[in-house]
């Protein structure tokens, strides 16, 4: 049976800012959660999840309302969440899409967002293997050694990750050929199966893009090639997997993920350009920006002192007036911040 208590709460995460060369912390809001969970002590002492058996019965859990205007941007904030995945929860391996909204407690989508959780001394039970929780989607589409690139894009929220967050896997024996771990809510560790490993300073919130031909695979985080190298699948199919995995050597924590626009082989996995965006103007519609046709001047509804800023927080330009222009900028996202106001505009899709 499924304990609720319906109530609201803000869930608040802290993530760095980048001002005009400082470092301050600022609350951003992430998620809005509704009602409450039961702990996993709890679920097992009332026998509400089968033991040893895959369960088809599912969980359900508190609503995960996504703010989107947080959470929501990037390259990929407009890319639909891919249709053809099952997920994989402590209870069941292979769930179908069909089946989703019986698993709430661990899954769930909002928007462009995929929501994956799990809880306090969780541990699987559908069958003997010790510890190992997860909650991880995987891409029905598979392949097989060749000269034809597969692509994986997202963009991570790490409100409160832990363990594996991505693989490139293979059944069997094969295991992963790569793995991408949670350092700290800022960085990541990448490794492959030569045991070459690498930490990137990702920051809370980054966009993944993995490339593989079943055998060579690369890994692009914020628009950088970070890793390369291959594996040898011994002829077997890999897919892609996401999501939480802690692994066989502990129980556990109380964890939430967001991925938003998580597509396979995407139509334009490539670095979008300047170009021909649209141009993104604040709900309140304070301040809106167009630009010229060849989508290097823009022009504000008004005059102001203004920066256009990386998302690694570099400064571009900057200066005042109702206008600039980005000519020479390499295709990308941008935000543009007007001084006077703290206000935000973004470049981009």
């Amino acid at each position: 049976m499924v304990y609720r208590e319906m109530l609201q709460k803000k869930v608040v995460a802290t993530i760095l800012i980048i001002c005009a060369g400082s470092v301050t912390l600022q609350a951003q809001t992430y998620y809005t959660q509704i009602g409450t969970d039961p702990t996993w002590d709890k679920i097992l002492a009332d026998k509400a999840i089968p033991i040893g058996s895959n369960s088809t019965g599912g969980y359900l859990g508190s609503k995960i309302v996504v703010n989107r205007s947080e959470v929501e941007v990037g390259p990929n904030a407009n890319r639909p969440i891919e249709q053809a995945i099952n997920i994989h929860t402590l209870g069941n391996s292979v769930i179908p899409r069909a089946d989703f909204h019986k698993w709430t407690r661990w899954y769930q989508e909002d928007g462009n967002t995929q929501v994956f959780r799990l809880f306090n001394g969780e541990t699987n039970v559908r069958n003997t293997r010790p510890n190992s929780a997860r909650i991880e989607a995987f891409s029905q589409h598979k392949w097989k050694k060749g000269t034809q690139w597969h692509e994986w894009v997202g963009t991570y929220t790490l409100v409160k990750a832990s363990g594996a967050i991505f693989q490139i896997k293979a059944p069997g024996p094969v295991d992963w050929a790569l793995m991408i771990t949670v350092g700290s809510q800022t960085s990541i560790k990448l490794q492959y199966r030569d045991k070459t490993t690498k930490t990137v300073n990702s920051g809370r919130r980054f966009d993944l893009r993995i490339r593989d031909n079943g055998h060579n695979f690369e890994v692009y985080v914020n628009g950088k090639l970070e890793m390369s190298g291959n594996y040898d699948r011994k002829g077997l199919e890999s897919n892609f997997r996401w999501g939480m995995y802690v692994g066989a050597q502990r129980k556990a924590t109380e964890s939430i993920m967001m991925v938003t626009g998580a597509t396979i082989n995407p139509s334009s996995a490539k670095p979008l350009s300047l170009d021909g965006q649209v141009l993104f103007s604040n709900p309140q519609g304070k301040t809106r920006l167009t630009m010229a046709m060849d989508g290097r001047i823009f022009t504000l509804n008004r005059e102001a002192p203004w920066e256009v800023v990386s998302l690694q927080g570099k400064t571009l330009r900057q200066g005042y007036g109702n206008s600039f222009n980005l000519g020479g900028a390499a295709p990308g996202l941008y935000w543009v911040k007007l001084g006077d106001t703290g206000e935000r505009l973004r470049l981009g899709p």
